[in-house]
């Protein structure tokens, strides 16, 4: 087979423009580097940098839902990932586009409640929002700890978990469940399942999208025909090397290396 002859799967991601290099940016660079074709849909756009997010713009729910509805009369995609939202009016518009036209595609839902800086970027009403309309049409939803229990509603985690898979969601993965350790744990829940447990070396510092990266890797091996759990081992994998081979530019965080 030529070169020119594969055509790669496609994965349609929705998420915000973040200038820094998270966001959007991290879905396209990680579907290119596992070999899938990404369409990207900008949810919102922010006004950021590695240190700081000074605000959360949304783009037209009306424009949002034509785009994907012209986007969707040729392309038919393997997977998607969702990102960043940015309002409530666009949370309920893209749940209820999920259950219309995308109902048979594997759904993974980074819910990005707030920025890599710790500012909320979702208030009350916009979590309950994700539970309500987004969060049951996922195949997976993959929160950190501090996601987790802004959408779970309790700061005890389990107790988090047990509500978030209670609104319907097949899977769950809590990422950096304990993130002063020495370790990267990230545990994989589903209902009627035993839990599953994945463990990396945590490197120094800080870096700037490693969330984006790993759900957007996961959408990208469910769209190249893995299982879940593969998925999840590959995307991990994915962002772990990326981390290694971080790019340091001297600043407050570092950017994971997707591309090389």
């Amino acid at each position: 087979m030529k070169e020119t002859d594969y055509k790669p799967p496609i994965v349609l991601v929705l998420g915000g423009h973040d200038p820094s290099g998270a966001g959007i940016q991290a879905d396209i660079e990680t579907c290119n580097a596992m070999k899938c074709y990404p369409v990207s849909i900008v949810t919102c756009t922010t006004n950021q940098n590695f240190k700081s997010i000074i605000k959360v713009s949304s783009c037209l729910t009306s424009e949002v839902l034509s785009t994907i509805d012209t986007v969707l009369e040729e392309f038919t995609p393997k997977a998607c990932k969702l990102g960043m939202i940015g309002s409530l009016e666009l949370v309920i518009g893209l749940g209820e586009m999920i259950q219309k036209k995308l109902k048979k595609t594997p759904i993974v839902v980074d819910p990005v409640l707030a920025s890599g800086s710790g500012k909320n970027v979702a208030n009350q009403e916009i979590i309950d929002a994700y539970l309500k309309y987004v969060v049951p049409q996922a195949t997976i939803v993959t929160p950190n700890l501090d996601e987790l229990c802004k959408l779970g509603g309790s700061p005890d985690s389990l107790e988090s978990i047990s509500h978030i898979l209670s609104s319907g969601c097949q899977a769950l993965l809590a990422t950096d469940i304990n993130p002063t350790e020495p370790t990267i744990t990230n545990y994989l829940y589903r209902a009627e399942e035993k839990s599953l447990c994945y463990e990396m070396v945590r490197y120094h510092g800080t870096y700037h999208g490693t969330g984006c990266t790993l759900a957007s890797g996961i959408a990208a091996q469910l769209a190249l025909g893995e299982n879940l759990e593969t998925a999840i081992e590959k995307a991990q994998q994915f962002v772990h090397l990326a981390v290694e081979r971080a790019m340091d530019f001297g600043l407050s965080q570092k950017v994971p290396n997707r591309l090389n």
